[in-house]
């Protein structure tokens, strides 16, 4: 079994107007991602599962990067802030996919 992670939202950049994150704020929900992570990933380890992180797969396609992995404010709003398709296809799938076989 593979328990997945959370990739970093922002790379230092909120091209939505109707959210505007400051850097600050942006800071602290990367560092959240990473905190899950570690979390997770302990709690996987101790468990005897493996433990997918996806940080480094989603360098350069976080929100507002080109080409963009996660949606930024979407709609519908459950859409928001979660990987797109190309962000499952790209990111998680081959990651994932690493670990199983």
């Amino acid at each position: 079994m593979v328990v997945v992670g959370y990739p970093r939202v922002f790379m230092g950049e909120d091209c939505d107007a109707a959210t505007f994150f400051a850097p600050a704020e942006q800071t602290r929900l990367n560092a959240t991602a990473d905190l899950l992570n570690s979390t997770l990933s302990s709690a996987a380890a101790s468990r005897g599962f493996r433990f997918a992180n996806p940080t480094s797969r989603f360098v350069g396609h976080a929100v507002c990067d080109d080409p963009e992995w996660i949606n930024g404010l979407s709609n519908p709003i459950n859409e928001s802030y979660h990987p797109n398709r190309a962000g499952q296809a790209s990111g998680y799938t081959p990651l994932v996919a690493g670990l199983l076989g």
